[in-house]
């Protein structure tokens, strides 16, 4: 009986990590799906373009850039986390300590091996969330600093000094972004160098087709504000439209934070109102290695459910 239970678990951790795996790597096909159509799409428009000494070294990673990237973690941005990045990988190496303490009650010393795959899950997923929420926040106030340089350009002054209007008012991130924009121009980059390294440092769309109109500008001139005021409005409308992507699937994202919780209320529940009804499953070792298959399969089904409302909206 005990072997055959062994079996399920093990049967069911292997489906588990499998599924982690693949939406891991579902999730570093899709970037590179986007990044090929990026390439593809601006190709032709910056095959001109020269390639700055700072777009050379930021091409060139250093070891400690690829095992940041291995754990998730930016690390040309590591400063722009909300925690300090080892604070992070300290608390992830801790918490995936607990997850295998959790799981040695079922799988024994072979639990030792999941000590590094939840450190690994759990940093990529802090960095990757702190990630996208700040890519979600340029997206939104792009728009805005589109304005912001379009007004200034219309007036007769220089996009530069657009750029920097933007860095001095504009909000967090932005204002970092484009005081490093600033910053590489008053050092002596060419606009155009400086504004493709910037479009690849945040790898969004719109900062590329920001980069594209501006190389284009100074390749082939033509009126800048019109175009800038033409991109500005097609900003607007991708975020608009993301808008309207978030209030349609608000319902499954309430139903989803609903069912990770509903356990976690029940349990509750059943300890105020029968107390003695859960000591077999606290107090012995089959309800330990029982809890410990039920947390397995809600977090699992967790990521399952994240990963199909963010497939949805991006």
């Amino acid at each position: 009986m005990m072997s055959a239970f062994k079996m399920l678990v093990a049967f069911m951790l292997l489906i588990g990590l499998a599924g982690a795996a693949l939406l891991i790597q579902e999730g570093m096909a899709a970037q590179s799906r986007l990044a090929a159509r990026l390439a593809l799409v601006s190709r032709r428009s910056l095959a001109a373009a020269p390639v700055s000494a700072i777009r050379r070294e930021a091409d060139r990673p250093s070891p400690f850039t690829r095992i940041a990237t291995l754990l998730g973690c930016d690390w040309q941005r590591r400063d722009a986390y909300p925690v300090r990045w080892w604070i992070v990988l300290v608390g992830t190496c801790v918490a995936g300590r607990v997850v295998a303490l959790l799981a040695s009650s079922v799988l024994g010393e072979a639990s030792l091996a999941v000590w590094p795959i939840a450190t690994l899950a759990l940093s990529r997923m802090l960095f990757r969330g702190w990630a996208h929420a700040r890519r979600d926040k340029l997206l939104s106030q792009f728009p805005d600093a589109l304005g912001m340089i379009v007004r200034t350009v219309r007036v007769g002054v220089p996009v530069v000094e657009g750029a920097k209007l933007v860095a001095a008012e504009a909000p967090e991130p932005t204002r970092a972004e484009f005081r490093n924009l600033a910053d590489q121009i008053a050092i002596g980059a060419r606009l155009d160098e400086a504004v493709l390294a910037m479009a690849d440092r945040i790898g969004m769309a719109e900062y590329r087709f920001f980069a594209t109109t501006i190389v284009l500008q100074a390749q082939t001139g033509g009126g800048l504000g019109e175009a800038l005021d033409g991109l500005a409005d097609v900003v607007r409308r991708r975020v608009a439209l993301r808008a309207r992507g978030f209030a349609l699937s608000s319902e499954a994202r309430t139903s989803a934070k609903v069912l990770t919780g509903l356990p976690f209320v029940a349990g509750l529940s059943m300890l105020l109102v029968a107390p003695g009804y859960m000591d077999p499953l606290i107090y012995t070792v089959l309800g330990h290695k029982m809890m410990t298959v039920a947390a397995m399969s809600l977090v699992v089904g967790a990521l399952v459910m994240r990963s199909m409302i963010r497939r949805v909206l991006t």
